[in-house]
């Protein structure tokens, strides 16, 4: 049997669309002959969705501090290609591309996956980051072909060095089967936002623009963590926006929000954000090119990047509205299965695979 070895820089305490998608997509390599072999981060290897993955898989931790440059990534990425013969390794989240790269035999067919935000993280870091990526995509990159999840991040790989002919978009997929197909009208004036990193998904933004809002009659709710709590507690007095802590099941937010409030600066393909329509919320939604894709769906509206009035406006205006008719739901949902089932995903990754 051929082997493929999925390469993650993910540790992550729920597993999320991620590894859902990665599961989908080992069962159709499984039919064709593939058995699959992962490498997460050390942080990963007490999470129950690894245990999970480890009863049916070879599965390898790597070090996450320094990673690019650590003897030690090279060396047990060097230990896991001597103890397996792989075919195809795919690198996912960019951490690990470089030694995954470097130390693959000759045969191996190698596969970045570009998920974050890099035109963002080069703009905000140190001048020697700077200098190693344009390694990265530059001069380390010549065996690799890329996957991106955006258009945007990946041109902007280009213009790093990368090879604009091995560059393939590829959306990403939802599970959309784990939602139960019932549609759940609301009409009462809740807002939810997720806001794991304050100024990259715009919490600060929504945080001004609520402020200006004259209307008593809603709440906005945020779901973050320390760092999100320590910026609400010391920028608003506002009774009606309150602070949740992520869950295991989405729906358990989804089902009670008429407004879903997409405010990022920068992203790569947001899951939350295909979920939040699938569930048949309305969006309100920045005009980054990466959610640029919304547009074609019901109950969509953007506002410029950054532009508080606009936001203000927006929020004020779904105060007042009820909830998106479900013929429109159904509508937004048929297309969503077209383009970004995890079925699709697969049919889309195993094409670059096996036909360049």
């Amino acid at each position: 049997m051929k082997q493929i070895l999925h390469v993650c820089a993910f540790g992550s305490q729920r597993p999320g669309n991620f590894i859902e998608s990665l599961m989908q997509l080992q069962n159709r390599m499984q039919d064709i002959g593939y058995e699959t072999i992962y490498a997460f981060t050390e942080d990963a290897k007490d999470r129950s969705w690894c245990k999970d993955i480890q009863k049916t898989n070879r599965v390898y931790f790597l070090p996450v501090a320094r990673a690019r440059i650590l003897p030690k990534t090279y060396l047990l990425i060097k230990q896991i290609y001597n103890e397996n013969d792989i075919d195809i390794v795919h690198s996912h989240f960019e951490l690990y591309d470089i030694p995954v790269t470097i130390m693959a035999p000759k045969k191996v067919k190698v596969f970045w996956h570009l998920h974050d935000a890099i035109k963002e993280n080069y703009k905000n870091a140190k001048l020697s980051r700077k200098i190693l990526y344009k390694l990265q995509y530059g001069l380390l990159s010549t065996r690799a072909t890329m996957l991106t999840v955006s258009q945007l991040h990946g041109q902007f790989a280009v213009e790093l060095g990368f090879n604009r002919e091995k560059v393939v978009f590829v959306p990403n997929g939802i599970n959309f089967d784990r939602f139960d197909g019932k549609y759940y009208p609301q009409n009462e004036n809740q807002f939810l936002m997720f806001g794991w990193e304050v100024y990259r998904k715009g919490v600060d933004l929504v945080v001004d623009a609520e402020k200006y809002l004259r209307n008593s009659d809603y709440c906005i709710n945020i779901v973050g963590l320390e760092q999100c709590e320590r910026y609400i507690k010391d920028n608003t007095q506002s009774t009606q926006i309150h602070l949740l802590k992520p869950v295991d099941d989405v729906k358990q937010l989804f089902s009670k929000t008429k407004v879903f409030v997409h405010a990022s600066r920068a992203e790569g393909l947001s899951y939350a954000l295909l979920e939040a329509i699938y569930f048949g919320m309305y969006i309100i939604c920045s005009d980054i090119s990466e959610n640029m894709f919304a547009k074609e769906f019901h109950g969509v509206d953007l506002f410029h990047n950054e532009d508080c009035d606009e936001l203000k406006m927006l929020l004020g205006k779904y105060i007042t509205r009820s909830g998106l008719e479900e013929k429109y739901v159904l509508e937004n949902r048929k297309k969503l299965r077209q383009k970004y089932s995890i079925e699709t995903w697969c049919d889309n990754v195993m094409k670059v695979y096996f036909e360049g």
